[in-house]
């Protein structure tokens, strides 16, 4: 278990995802909005029923912390009890040292630094078990995450097609005190043809 303190003061505990966190996801759902659900799962939340969101929830919750590494942000809450206000995972492609990588912060709770500290998180806990690299498309419209690439301070690729960026991120620890800098981040963008 971790913890560092948000722009906005509030103390956020990390640790790892179990399989007992399916209520904390399912409210962390619902606090999402219609955009960052759909940057997110590429869905819309009126084409859920409570019981597909439980079952999701479920299934992301599975998680063995080497083939599919995830934690979970939160906060305390009113009388004690904690509130999930992010998610991050990085999925293991069958066979190989590449993951794909996904962050989702509460929209009450973006840009406090949440998801540049969780991402920084996931990468170090993905490097420990041998993921090298995180792949994967990010839409072209989904600012927050292309902004922490450039924070983060990973060399990184991005290949620009249609509506989607394809990200290739190099792995290596990086440490969680301070900002990185964006000078720090090596990237090349490539626009397909």
């Amino acid at each position: 278990m971790d913890y560092f303190v948000s722009r906005s003061g509030a103390r956020v505990t990390v640790r790892p995802l179990t399989k007992r966190d399916v209520p904390l996801m399912v409210d962390l759902f619902y606090h999402l909005s219609a955009d960052s659900l759909y940057h997110r799962f590429h869905l819309s939340l009126d084409r859920l029923s409570e019981a597909e969101v439980k079952l999701r929830a479920r299934t992301l919750a599975q998680v063995d912390q080497v083939n599919q590494v995830a934690l979970i942000a939160l906060v305390d809450g009113k009388r004690g009890a904690q509130t999930a206000v992010a998610i991050a995972r990085a999925h293991r492609l069958p066979g190989s040292l590449e993951a794909e990588a996904a962050v989702v912060v509460r929209d009450d709770f973006q840009n406090q630094g949440i998801g540049l500290q969780l991402l920084k998180r996931l990468v170090n806990a993905s490097v420990a078990v041998g993921i090298t690299t995180f792949k994967g498309y990010i839409q072209a419209e989904n600012r927050h995450m292309l902004h922490l690439l450039s924070k983060i301070g990973l060399q990184h690729t991005q290949v620009i097609e249609h509506a989607e960026t394809y990200v290739l991120v190099q792995l290596r620890p990086v440490p969680l005190d301070g900002n990185e800098t964006p000078a720090a981040a090596q990237a090349v963008a490539v626009m397909s043809p």
